[in-house]
């Protein structure tokens, strides 16, 4: 927010992110995230930041688009395109640095080339074993954060509608539950609550029954005569 003035309208907001460009910045390098529907926004900002490091540490990312590797290669600057990684151990490097948080623990993984941000099954499941406070913030930024970025114009978070939806009855169910405990210490509706919340993330995980349970905890002993 600006000093001393009332929060940018959506208008103002479109406005600036129209002629935005994204950076990622690794190290010492500096990449551009390249839009090859307006590469002369991208080339401006390059000139501006030569002023302030060297243009051998300025990079394009990844440029994996043709017409964007052309309008480079006709710049004589082909060189600037950072390379993908190629070989296991870069992969792996690659997606262990990719990892990042929304305000709170780093379950994301970034998709730097489409300045996306990705939850996967078994992160989202590694919630349940958050206390209440901590998992209802990552909840609330699973299901409403909207991240804005080029290309096709808005970088969202990646999960289909009947997900959001899941996560949203999840969090209500959380919310109806602790306003129960702290208004009527209603333990035994605070309980049904959870199982609501629970019942509803299995909309996204699978079920997980008393059963299940009961399979994990045995087959971590072995029992005999």
């Amino acid at each position: 927010q600006r000093q001393g003035l009332p929060p940018p309208t959506p208008e103002e907001k479109a406005a600036v992110q129209s002629t935005a460009v994204d950076l990622i910045i690794e190290g010492q390098t500096i990449q551009i995230r390249p839009d090859a529907k307006n590469m002369q926004l991208a080339f401006a900002a390059d000139e501006l930041l030569q002023q302030l490091v060297s243009k051998r540490r300025i990079r394009f990312l990844h440029a994996q688009n043709l017409d964007v590797q052309q309008m480079i290669r006709e710049r004589g600057e082909y060189w600037r395109i950072s390379p993908r990684p190629r070989t296991a151990e870069e992969i792996i490097a690659a997606i262990k640095n990719s990892r990042i948080g929304i305000g709170g623990r780093p379950i994301y993984y970034y998709n730097a080339v489409r300045g996306s941000r990705y939850l996967t099954v078994a992160e989202f499941a590694g919630l349940g074993s958050l206390a209440a406070a901590e998992l209802r913030e990552h909840l609330k930024a699973a299901a409403g954060f909207k991240g804005m970025g080029q290309g096709e114009g808005q970088s969202r978070f990646s999960a289909r509608r009947r997900h959001i939806t899941a996560l949203e009855q999840a969090l209500a169910a959380l919310d109806k539950g602790e306003q129960q405990l702290h208004d009527h210490a209603a333990g035994e509706l605070l309980a049904e609550d959870l199982r609501a919340a629970q019942k509803a993330l299995e909309e996204i995980t699978g079920a997980f029954t008393a059963d299940d349970l009961l399979g994990r905890i045995f087959s971590s002993f072995c029992i005999g005569k």
